[in-house]
């Protein structure tokens, strides 16, 4: 959670993350984060953790109030 917290500095996942990362369904994460959850959350982060552990999201994806586009990876 310290890695996607909007005050602190993005920090790499640890291989535990990235394990439930990889058990996890992103996608669906992305489309159930709500405008509440950004206020403490960072999307941006969210996705670099994702494509840090190697189950990036698509692009095209809406990420809670952002879109997705190939440019951000």
């Amino acid at each position: 959670m310290e890695s996607i917290n909007r005050k602190d500095d993005y920090v790499r996942p640890s291989e535990a993350c990235c394990h439930m990362v990889d058990q996890s369904d992103m996608t669906c994460i992305c489309r159930n984060i709500t405008l509440e959850d950004e206020k403490k959350k960072s999307v941006a982060k969210f996705l670099w953790i994702a494509f840090d552990c190697d189950k990036p999201v698509k692009s095209g994806t809406e990420c809670g109030s952002k879109y997705l586009y190939d440019a951000f990876l």
